[in-house]
């Protein structure tokens, strides 16, 4: 159906962020036609902004199982539980922050493969991206769990979970509208380009 045309929509942002390279080609599948998906689907890496249905839970937690990486974008309570359903684990409890002005990615762990392209002293500095909203996850974390990034250096904000040969990332903010205008920092581009070439 061609390239999105709307930039409220987060598959504008998606399509626009990965670079051509010789070594890759790039094929966008979105889910909006609200059919169970088939094994299309999923194809290396995919984005799941919204709740799925049990089919589509079983087939991305398969996916990941199998050696997909799938982000999470918890834009809500639940969105947030699912990513710990999709990899194979008990979710926590989660509750939505209550955030006095704008929270800030600390801790950043930035011997991470995905974020090997901001480890250095000019590129390594994320306090320029405001979050105004995002959820807490407030019991400990699963043994497949390891937090990447965190909020204001106390609550996790980016949480790697691994399943099989595959692995859920999971953020806990929305990355657009009401939550924060990640898709329009410098840093996307080049976080969903490293992940592609991570997988």
């Amino acid at each position: 159906s061609g390239l999105s045309s709307d930039p409220n929509e987060l598959r504008y942002y998606l399509e626009r962020a990965f670079l051509p390279t010789p070594a890759r080609e790039i094929d966008f599948f979105a889910d909006i036609d609200g059919n169970a998906p088939n094994e299309t689907w999923m194809t290396g890496l995919s984005v799941v902004a919204k709740l799925l249905d049990a089919d589509q839970l079983r087939l991305s937690s398969q996916a990941v199982e199998d050696g997909w990486t799938l982000i999470a974008i918890g834009t809500s309570i639940e969105t947030c539980r699912q990513a710990f359903e999709i990899a194979g684990s008990v979710a926590p409890e989660v509750s939505e922050a209550n955030v006095e002005g704008y929270a800030m990615l600390s801790d950043v762990d930035l011997e991470h493969p995905v974020f090997q392209p901001f480890n250095d002293v000019r590129l390594a500095d994320f306090t320029k991206l405001p979050i105004w909203k995002h959820r807490n996850i407030e019991s400990k974390l699963p043994d497949n769990a390891r937090v990447l990034a965190s909020l204001d250096g106390k609550r996790p904000a980016i949480v790697e979970l691994t399943h099989g040969h595959g692995r859920v990332l999971l953020f806990t903010f929305g990355w657009h509208g009401e939550d924060s205008q990640f898709v329009l920092s410098s840093k996307f581009v080049p976080l969903m380009n490293s992940l592609v070439d991570d997988f």
